[in-house]
Formats: structure tokens, sequence, C-alpha cells
């Protein structure tokens, strides 16, 4: 009985599958990727949602984690709170919210903050924040190099190096928002006032 038609299919197979004797190119994450994709930080309150419309002090929102649809109250915003954009219906927005009393207590407009913001000198100069976490700069921003902005119990934070190579550890400190719309931000950062129009 010949045995040797039972071997080839599996002979076959094992030599399809080490085939390129382990040179398959591995993509590899860079620490930058693996900090965009880590897991919420259990001590950030932020809450990701898409605004669906307001009424009167109301707005309806999706929570984009669970897609929940809610009502929250924006009376304890427009006292007190810090509002940072527009509400235009269907941008996205990280909130800060009093989710027992369904209230909104301070917002960014994700969507008017993203893009390319040049600084109002005319100098040509600017700053980039990227949808996936991404910052950069355009031509000079003092002395550093953004690398990414992530929102933190509703306050942008942004990571930087500086850009004289003296120390390529990353930092990280907090930007105030003087003011955002569709078309201009204002912030703050390290002492410095950034005016910027896209």
């Amino acid at each position: 009985m010949n045995f040797s038609k039972y071997f080839i299919v599996p002979f076959l197979l094992l030599c399809l599958s080490c085939g390129n004797n382990g040179n398959t190119p591995v993509l590899k994450r860079t620490e930058a990727d693996a900090a965009r994709k880590a897991p919420k930080d259990p001590n950030d309150s932020t809450v990701v949602v898409t605004l669906e419309f307001v009424k009167g002090d109301s707005a309806r929102v999706v929570i984009t984690e669970t897609q929940r649809s809610c009502i929250l109250s924006l009376a304890e915003l427009k006292q007190n709170g810090e509002n940072h954009g527009s509400l235009t219906n269907r941008n996205t927005f990280a909130i800060m919210a009093d989710l027992k009393n369904k209230s909104i207590t301070r917002y960014v407009n994700i969507t008017e903050f993203q893009g390319l913001w040049l600084f109002s000198d005319n100098s040509g100069n600017g700053v980039r924040f990227d949808d996936n976490g991404a910052a950069s700069n355009i031509g000079e921003v003092d002395d550093i190099t953004l690398r990414t902005w992530r929102v933190q119990n509703g306050r942008i934070i942004f990571a930087y190096v500086l850009s004289d190579g003296s120390d390529y550890n990353e930092k990280e400190e907090e930007a105030t928002i003087v003011s955002l719309s569709a078309d201009q931000l204002i912030f703050l950062f390290r002492g410095h006032q950034y005016v910027c129009k896209k």
C-alpha cells in the first residue's frame, strides 16, 4: 500500500506555513500609539458625546462609548461652568457631567478644536491637532515641539519635547482655552498666549 499520498498534503501545509523563514514584517507600535490606544485613565471623568440638539436649558447627547442617548441640563454650565466652543449639532464634545443630577459642568467642542490653526501674527506658524490625538507644530512654536493632545477632566493636556534637543523626554502640561469657535482659538500654554485662526 502506498502511504505517500497521505503525507503529501500535511507536508505541503507545513511548508507553506513556514515558507518565509520568519521574515514576515511585523508592525511595531510606538510609545505614542500605545498611549493613544491605552485604557481610559480611571481618574479622568471626561465623557465624549455627540450633540444631537439643544432645546432651552437642555441638551440631548449620545455617549460615544455606549451609544446611549440622554438629556442633560445646561443650567449649571450657563451660570458658572466652562464652555469652550459653540453648541453645534452633530459635533463631538468632551464633557464633564454630573450624571446623578444630569447636568453638564464643563465642555470642549472637539470638532471645532481639531484641525490646522495658524497664529494671527501672519508669521505662517501655527499648530495642528489631529483626531487621533497627534499634535504638531507648523513652523516654530517658541522652544517646543508638540507631540500629542488629549482631554482629561474636561481640560486640554499637551505633551511636548524641547525643540533645541537638550531634553528628549516628553513633558505634559495643561493648556487653558480662553476662547474657541469654528474659526478662532485662543489658548494659554507655558506662560504664552496664542491667538489662532483657521
